[in-house]
């Protein structure tokens, strides 16, 4: 479970967003598409609480792409507590928490490519208007699904990321290699955790939506 969807996600640069084709205004409003209630509340405000909101909001995005990479370590920390657990205590496989949470950082890294290819598709002048944070470019099929009318369908389409998955079998095969246990139990540890991601990011979905 190197990388879950939702959070998904989770492996580019937020940085890309202070383009001025993307500002943090409109990053915050497409993300505000996405979720149907919370807009249904926006819009039910007088137009200055909607603008207060809106506001704050924006300075809430922008903060969060300031504090991107240690959400980032937290993130791969509690997966790399996760993977630890199972293998050690479950498997009685002998390997260090620090050694897994190194493998969780590396295996990460094609969120590298991500980031580089959503800048190059805003400088080739991809629509800012429909940019968001958790899914910038076309490299899962929830990209083609309208979150505001789908959101269930969205959260689970876009669990399929290549990039999520790619990280995914990196991760498998590296805890292969440093605890010794077999590919297939590797594998089954990683992707299922990975199972357990997507059921949450669903129930969350259907509960928000």
């Amino acid at each position: 479970m190197a990388a879950v969807p939702d959070q998904r996600d989770r492996f580019y640069d937020l940085r890309v967003c202070r383009d001025q084709k993307v500002g943090f205004r409109k990053i915050t409003e497409n993300t505000l598409q996405t979720q149907p209630k919370q807009a249904e509340q926006l819009e039910r405000l007088p137009p200055d609480q909607r603008e207060t909101q809106m506001r704050q909001r924006t300075v809430g995005t922008k903060w969060i792409s300031y504090v991107f990479f240690l959400i980032i370590l937290g993130f791969h920390a509690v997966i790399a507590a996760l993977l630890f657990a199972t293998i050690k205590f479950g498997l009685s496989a002998d390997v260090k928490y620090k050694t897994v949470f190194a493998l969780v950082v590396f295996a990460s890294l094609p969120g590298i490519v991500k980031a580089l290819l959503a800048s190059l598709s805003l400088a080739a002048g991809a629509s800012p208007d429909s940019f968001t944070y958790q899914n910038p470019i076309a490299t899962n099929p929830g990209y083609f699904v309208d979150p505001a009318a789908h959101p269930i369908l969205y959260s689970f389409l876009t669990s399929f990321d290549v990039f999520t998955i790619w990280t995914l079998v990196l991760t498998a095969i590296g805890l292969t290699y440093i605890t010794k246990i077999k590919s297939g139990t590797a594998f089954a540890v990683v992707f299922g955790w990975f199972a357990v991601a997507i059921l949450m990011g669903v129930g969350v979905a259907a509960i928000f939506s």
